[in-house]
């Protein structure tokens, strides 16, 4: 069985029932099957942008409205050779940080042992990220 993965459409409507899913697209034919797997940012689920038949249950509902996102910053270094670790089994590394750019750049991650290069990845969280990101 071959399966049908289609990506950079716009789905605005979910409807499932005994017989199988059908997506709405825009601009598109509806699309038919027996199972969808539907995966969208938070902000779009939290928007009422995807119409659902029948509707979410309230739970998740709830759920869903209660959650939130935040801002990540993020910077990956490469180096010529891995001056900060003797070992490829040391895979992070932090240092602690008080006040208000305690979430900027404060933990380290060691990409050499997923990667095979000397890239350390760092991070800059919450409120700390905007300022990171210029």
């Amino acid at each position: 069985s071959s399966l049908d993965v289609r990506l950079g459409q716009r789905v605005t409507e979910v409807e499932h029932g005994p017989s199988g899913v059908t997506l709405q697209i825009a601009g598109a034919e509806p699309v038919q099957a027996d199972y969808a797997i539907v995966s969208v940012p938070l902000g779009v689920l939290q928007a009422g942008s995807i119409t659902f038949s029948p509707a979410m249950d309230t739970i998740v509902a709830t759920a869903l409205a209660e959650l939130g996102v935040g801002q990540l910053f993020k910077v990956s270094l490469k180096f010529n050779s891995g001056w900060w670790t003797p070992t490829q089994a040391q895979q992070f590394f932090g240092r602690a940080i008080t006040g208000p750019n305690r979430r900027m750049f404060n933990y380290f991650l060691n990409g050499q042992q997923v990667l095979g290069q000397y890239v350390l990845c760092t991070f800059a969280a919450g409120e700390a990220a905007a300022p990171a990101g210029g």
